[in-house]
């Protein structure tokens, strides 16, 4: 993806999906809270 290249080229860390969204029991869910963090 043309977006994520970018992103990696500025050193932006970028996920596509999540670590902890996959669950055992094969429900989804319906929306998350993301946590933006600076670390110079």
């Amino acid at each position: 993806d043309i977006f994520l290249r970018s992103l990696g080229i500025a050193h932006v860390v970028a996920v596509l999906e999540p670590i902890g969204l996959a669950r055992s029991d094969g429900k989804k869910p319906d929306g998350m809270t993301l946590v933006v963090t600076f670390v110079p």
